[in-house]
């Protein structure tokens, strides 16, 4: 019954929640931009992580997952096919800017040799 309530605006913003103006808990969620870029953040937190540009707890990167990032850049093409038009200058350019360096890294690691061999070098 609580999503029926929290639609009906009979409960208050769960903590943590940021409200209008950027106020925690006063007010209902704001539907505006930093959700939209939030989103956004998220996903390219997620191809980033997939492509090993982050590291992980204790300094180290995880593995790379490149279905995995891949997913994601996919998904944010998707975002900017289907708002566009409709973002505001510095989401557009968010978006923009963050697909172009995520699909340059996907590429290059696309490109690079296996592990364990030298790049150009001939072996005999």
């Amino acid at each position: 019954m609580r999503g029926a309530e929290a639609k009906a605006g009979n409960l208050p913003p769960e903590a943590g929640v940021q409200g209008e103006k950027g106020s925690v808990g006063k007010g209902p969620p704001s539907l505006g931009a930093p959700r939209f870029l939030d989103l956004v953040h998220s996903l390219q937190m997620g191809a980033m992580v997939g492509l090993g540009m982050i590291q992980g707890p204790g300094g180290k990167r995880p593995p790379v997952d490149l279905p995995g990032a891949k997913d994601a850049i996919d998904l944010l093409g998707v975002l900017q096919e289907k708002t566009k038009g409709n973002l505001t200058k510095e989401e557009e350019d968010v978006l923009r800017e963050g697909l172009y360096h995520l699909r340059m890294g996907y590429m290059a690691l696309m490109n690079a040799p296996p592990a364990g061999h030298e790049k150009g070098g001939n072996q005999r």
